[in-house]
């Protein structure tokens, strides 16, 4: 019983190892197998030579030389009794020896007189499969023979040794990659399905950054990086497997009910420190930790990674370090793809639309103009709000597309208004992405011009961007679009760089004040004094300041009194279709004329 129990096992190890090397099935590499058979062909003169992979049921040959046969039940082929011998087997003449001569391959085709067989060993002595030699005659077979055959199968093992590396390595690093980390993945989830673990990905630098070092400095200095950040992660892992599943993403597994989160922050906190490459080059990373704590169970999910890889991004952008996997922001990313997919239908189908927010004159309290807002009439989910599609589409040749849709729309609408006594200057947003489009001034003038509109009742709206000032080319565009008479806002100022700079070199006109800023103005003297102060400089530069999210009266008498020049927000008008838009208009403006 206790043999049987063993023998088991090892066989269990056995089949296990066929797969673990993914061996069954995997036609790659194929002619580097071939060749190996058709020199085994040429030295011993059988009529077929076969190498052969052996799991637990069934023998499927990688290569057949001489016959069409492409695999065989485990149980009806000759090559079993290699595997569990695990050594040389040799039958000279089958018809009389007493293990075969009543085999089906012997008695019927191909006929087998002959059998030689040699083990493919693993580096640990498993048997995965044979190399093997089939002749219809009986044949003599040497002690030098079985030394050749031997050397032949240690050939085809290299060869099944460089396939794995292949596979399963980074071709740079060495190190375990994507394909062995799913697969090992995959091992753990077939083993105690209630066990748990905390499965992590570290992004150690931006796709952006690690491309601008490799320029400037090759792919040596990336991979000091990456190998700095190996070394500091096995002194805190100990024997751990640690992979390299993407450019410069490095993942690794914790125990389920190891305190993971202090283990990342540390590990964190040494990766932020600096450091010399190999050539003595300053260098610092910048990592973000995606963690996820999963049953093993839910470890053959094909989603692992790309979750990961989301929330290891999430951690870089906000600096946090380490994040946890957030179901709720996954399924809003996917959603934004697949509307992302959805939008050149949308196009198509004139599923959008525009609404307009008005602008009020903070003297007059007349109506001076509006923003016009993006919507898409989804034909399943409503009306979709941009936030969640437009983040994506900006990073995309879309955006293009979709500007022009904004623009001609916007153009046509103005004119009719214009026609309809109701002139008013709208404003849109454009991305920072457009004015790297070399056309881009040319469509917005054809669509003017087309229009019959004036140029200065359109302003298009730039969210404050570092990388517009420091590009001539798209400096140059800007100044192109104010030479049309375009006017030029600043949208959003406040939210982000703040840059003086930015104010200096762009040829905008007006500076439209965020409304994370203008909500604090009552509760927060620091945000009172700054408004007040930006509203005073943007006048002597020029600006005429338009502040965003104004809903209370208070704030609407504290903006006027510092001389704010437009306001927009809820305590107005929220956004509103074209036929609603023009009723406020009318209606505003006349309650406001009628007053005392």
């Amino acid at each position: 019983m206790h043999e049987q129990l063993v023998a088991e096992a090892y066989e269990k190890r056995r089949a296990g190892l066929v797969q673990e090397l993914g061996l069954m099935d995997d036609d790659s590499s194929q002619e580097a197998y071939d060749r190996i058979a058709r020199l085994a062909k040429r030295i011993f003169g059988t009529k077929i030579v076969l190498i052969t992979f052996i799991d637990t049921d069934r023998q499927w040959f990688k290569s057949h030389l001489g016959t069409d046969m492409t695999e065989n039940p485990r149980d009806q082929t000759f090559c079993t009794h290699t595997i569990e011998q695990n050594k040389t087997l040799v039958v000279e003449d089958a018809a009389t020896d007493p293990r075969f001569s009543a085999h089906p391959l012997v008695l019927g085709e191909p006929r087998i007189r002959f059998y030689a067989g040699e083990p493919l060993l693993t580096h640990d002595g498993h048997p995965v499969g044979t190399l093997c030699l089939v002749d219809h005659r009986p044949k003599r077979f040497s002690q030098d023979d079985q030394d050749t055959l031997r050397d032949l199968a240690d050939l085809v093992m290299t060869q099944v040794r460089v396939d794995r590396d292949l596979t399963y390595r980074d071709a740079a690093t060495k190190m375990p990659n994507r394909i062995q980390f799913f697969a090992d993945l995959k091992d753990t989830s077939r083993l105690h399905d209630a066990e748990t673990q905390w499965v992590v990905v570290i992004e150690l630098i931006g796709l952006q950054e690690s491309n601008e070092a490799v320029r400037a400095l090759g792919l040596g200095y990336l991979y000091d990086q990456i190998a700095h950040a190996v070394s500091i992660l096995r002194s805190g892992l100990g024997s751990r497997t640690i992979y390299h599943v993407g450019p410069t993403h490095l993942a690794f597994c914790l125990d389920g009910e190891s305190d993971a989160l202090s283990i990342l922050d540390v590990l964190s906190s040494e990766l932020r420190k600096p450091f010399a490459t190999s050539s003595g080059i300053p260098a610092k990373l910048a990592p973000g930790c995606g963690a996820r704590k999963m049953t093993n169970a839910e470890l053959s999910s094909p989603d692992i990674l790309r979750t990961l890889l989301q929330a290891a991004r999430e951690a870089r952008d906000d600096h946090r370090g380490v994040a946890l996997y957030d179901p709720v922001a996954d399924a809003a990313q996917k959603r934004s793809y697949s509307l992302a997919l959805e939008l050149p239908r949308a196009l198509a189908e004139n599923e959008l639309f525009l609404v307009y927010q008005p602008r009020v004159d903070a003297r007059t309290g007349l109506c001076s103009g509006a923003e016009a807002l993006l919507r898409w009439k989804h034909p399943t989910l409503g009306v979709v709000f941009p936030g969640q599609f437009l983040p994506l589409i900006t990073k995309t040749p879309l955006i293009r597309d979709v500007t022009d849709w904004v623009l001609r729309s916007l153009c046509k609408q103005i004119a009719e208004w214009n026609a309809a006594n109701l002139a008013v200057h709208c404003s849109f947003n454009i991305s920072a992405r457009n004015l790297e489009e070399v056309d881009f001034v040319d469509r917005l003038a054809a669509a003017i011009t087309e229009t019959g509109v004036t140029s200065a009742q359109i302003e298009i709206e730039l969210v404050e961007d570092v990388s517009v000032i420091g590009d001539e080319k798209v400096l140059a565009r800007l100044h192109a679009v104010r030479d049309l008479g375009v006017v030029i806002a600043i949208d959003d100022f406040g939210s982000g760089y703040s840059n003086l700079a930015y104010l200096l070199q762009l040829p905008a006109k007006v500076l439209k004040l965020d409304r994370s800023i203008i909500a604090g103005i009552l509760t927060k003297p620091t945000y009172a004094t700054a408004v007040a102060s930006i509203i005073a400089m943007g006048h002597q530069l020029g600006y005429r300041i338009v502040a965003e999210g104004v809903e209370t009266d208070e704030i609407k008498d504290r903006l006027a009194d510092w001389g704010c020049d437009e306001l927009q927000g809820y305590l107005f008008s929220k956004p509103l279709e074209v036929t609603a838009f023009e009723d406020w208009a009318r209606r505003f403006s006349a309650e406001i004329s009628s007053r005392p």
